[in-house]
């Protein structure tokens, strides 16, 4: 008897192992643009032959983020673009004599590009607005055309950015053409997309959804506007910063309803 239940648990784990597919050894590469005197590196990262699934990381001190990616990936397969910077949001360079700091996610237009140099240093000049206009379009080029939708990698601080930010009346309000809520979930975590079929998706599946108002959402030099304009599927995965397994679950329900 007992020789016969431990054969019954040896083809039961044999099974097992079978029925589990092997995680995806990414592959690995560096690239670097040239900021005045910084060279700014972006690492890529492809987990097996799908080139379909698109994750990007543009501030690199959202660790949990890059973490729920990395695991969402391995199994699933992939690219994920994150650019690296030393932990720090904000990405500094000296040119000219001057030392200019940015924010990467608001460089994708001009008048972003302007506006947030003029915020983080009281002014901007004609060369540092060349200069991260050129590494904006050296951040998109790396992301290929067979990207079925672009998703983007963000982490927030519990209460400082959520769902309920972009109500009716509140400070995101006129970003949102709709909000839905979804009961049980931190607000917190939350969806933001331009793409009304996934919007419509994430609503039905019980999630926080954000869908952004492509028409008159404010030029701020975001990955979400200047997708927004060109009528391309993206979606900004927000999770509160060190909820990994609530961030890999939205990855994992996003990515699922993408290919359906």
């Amino acid at each position: 008897m007992k020789f016969f239940i431990t054969w019954i648990l040896s083809i039961g784990l044999c099974f097992a192992a079978i029925a589990q597919p092997p995680r995806l050894t990414g592959k690995e590469k560096m690239v670097s643009c040239i900021l005045g005197e910084k060279k700014v590196l972006i690492r890529i990262i492809r987990f097996g032959t799908n080139s379909h699934t698109v994750l990007i990381n543009l501030h690199h001190n959202e660790n949990t983020s890059l973490q729920a990616a990395r695991r969402v990936l391995e199994r699933r397969g992939g690219l994920l673009i994150n650019i690296e910077n030393d932990n720090e949001r904000f990405i500094s360079f000296r040119q000219n004599g001057r030392i200019f700091r940015f924010d990467p996610n608001r460089i994708f237009t001009d008048v972003g590009i302007k506006q947030d140099l003029e915020k983080q240093n009281d002014r901007s000049t004609l060369s540092a607005v060349k200069t991260i206009k050129r590494f904006a379009r050296f951040i998109r080029l790396k992301i290929p055309s067979s990207a079925t939708t672009i998703i983007a990698l963000h982490n927030n601080d519990d209460g400082n950015l959520s769902v309920a930010s972009y109500l009716p009346g509140k400070e995101y309000g006129r970003e949102a053409a709709l909000v839905h809520r979804g009961a049980g979930h931190d607000p917190d975590n939350f969806f933001f997309t331009t793409d009304a079929r996934l919007y419509r998706s994430l609503s039905r599946e019980g999630y926080n959804v954000v869908l952004q108002h492509n028409g008159q959402a404010t030029d701020d030099g975001s990955l979400s506007v200047y997708y927004g304009r060109k009528k391309k599927s993206y979606v900004n995965v927000e999770a509160e910063t060190g909820q990994l397994e609530k961030q890999v679950e939205m990855l994992d329900v996003l990515i699922s309803l993408i290919g359906k």
